[in-house]
């Protein structure tokens, strides 16, 4: 294996550690839970802003079809700002929002998320379109957050 996320190992509580020489440790975490008001909005912008504010590149994806990570650290989506939607199913071109010193990105969560599953149908390649996604991103970043419904 060569390079981006699928070089790395899981590690004991399920992060990613980078295996590659050189290159700064990666790890990636999912915030996730079916019941909502359990905290999975202000875990994920807590630990994004706090690996952010410790120098960490970091990416915090907001799945979230209320896209409340995305309107929790006050970003305003415009025309020019795909959402993770537009990632997923249409394959745009990923354009983080920097949030934070430079070091938190986001990419931003809405409405057309609760639609995503319909969209994409019976395409083979459906579980990998969010993977693809942050391989491209993979170099540029230490930490991933996912905020996920």
């Amino acid at each position: 294996m060569t390079g981006g996320i699928d070089s790395a190992l899981t590690g004991k509580y399920g992060e990613r550690i980078s295996t590659d020489k050189g290159r700064p440790q990666q790890m990636i975490l999912s915030v996730v839970n079916q019941k909502g008001g359990v905290g999975k909005t202000t875990t994920a912008i807590n630990l994004a802003a706090y690996w952010a504010e410790s120098g960490k590149r970091t990416l915090l994806v907001d799945m979230d079809p209320q896209g409340h990570a995305t309107k929790g650290l006050g970003i305003r989506l415009d025309v020019d700002t795909p959402t993770v939607f537009q990632i997923i199913a249409a394959g745009d071109e990923p354009k983080p929002v920097p949030v934070l010193n430079g070091n938190l990105h986001v990419w931003p969560g809405d409405r057309d998320m609760a639609d995503l599953d319909r969209r994409l149908g019976d395409n083979p390649g459906k579980p990998y379109r969010l993977r693809r996604a942050l391989d491209e991103w993979a170099g540029r970043l230490s930490r991933a957050g996912a905020r996920v419904p």
